[in-house]
């Protein structure tokens, strides 16, 4: 299956519109795991115990590169581990380049960690991203108006504003979506209009504090998926934190569940 046929068997399997955002921070997680080595024992726990709720998962590479190498060596064993559930791995890496720079990145999110789809920075021309749109059956989530406070000196620059032209570039390619904040709610209906029957990645719904029922009214379609990171992961730090995670992702689908029941 490509990204577009997993994405939608897994919504109808799980009924779920989140994936669970892995971002290690060693000093964050529970006695016994809080070294290098042990970050893929505490993910794959919290895998175990969530991967019949959830549409797949979102590990941040950068959480990973800043152990070095085995950090990166942890961040496989969760890659495999999520593979072997059939759940979605989207490798958060917001990668963009030109070139055989591209293609390496392409190859090792695509091919070595065997990823489903991957986040992409356009800021360098849409033109430059031909070595990922080259792998038809992957998804390209492009950062169009992002979570994080100050993301509109840039995204609202421009007598066009750079996120409606990134949309409007995302509409034009079958295996693009667009990454947009669920705190920034006033643009997230345009993105939705714009980007037409592409997946919107809405992060910021846990500990950012973006609405959930705000972001389904502003999308205003069934073409989305939330991302829930920190406020899942790092639940609790006693030896049952893989059953906190487990509690606080059904209480996101059943506040997603709500929510689009109201809206839609």
């Amino acid at each position: 299956m490509n990204f577009l046929e997993k994405y939608e068997d897994r919504k109808t399997h799980t009924g779920s519109r989140l994936v669970v955002g892995l971002d290690p921070v060693i000093e964050k997680m529970p006695p016994g795991y809080d070294e290098i080595g042990r970050i893929a024992d505490f993910f794959e726990k919290i895998i175990d115990a969530t991967h019949k709720l959830v549409l797949g998962y979102k590990p941040n590479i950068a959480f990973f590169e800043q152990y070095g190498p085995q950090g990166l060596e942890q961040l496989k064993g969760v890659c495999q581990r999520i593979r072997g559930y059939e759940a979605l791995l989207i490798l958060d890496a917001k990668r963009g380049d030109i070139g055989h720079t591209n293609q390496a990145y392409a190859r090792e999110i695509f091919e070595y960690y065997d990823a489903d789809a991957t986040t992409i920075n356009p800021l360098l021309g849409f033109s430059s991203l031909g070595e990922f749109l080259d792998y038809e059956d992957k998804y390209l989530f492009v950062l169009n108006f992002t979570s994080n406070p100050g993301s509109e000196q840039f995204f609202l620059y421009g007598e066009k504003p750079l996120y409606k032209e990134i949309s409007d570039e995302i509409f034009r390619y079958s295996n693009c979506g667009a990454v947009a904040g669920a705190t920034k709610l006033e643009y997230l209906e345009e993105i939705s209009k714009r980007v037409g029957n592409s997946i919107i990645l809405v992060p910021g719904i846990g500990a950012q504090g973006g609405s959930v029922e705000g972001s389904i009214e502003a999308i205003g379609e069934d073409k989305l998926i939330f991302n829930a990171s920190r406020s899942i992961i790092y639940a609790s730090r006693d030896d049952g934190y893989h059953e906190a995670s487990g509690t606080r992702v059904i209480e996101i689908n059943e506040l997603v569940k709500k929510a689009m029941e109201r809206v839609l």
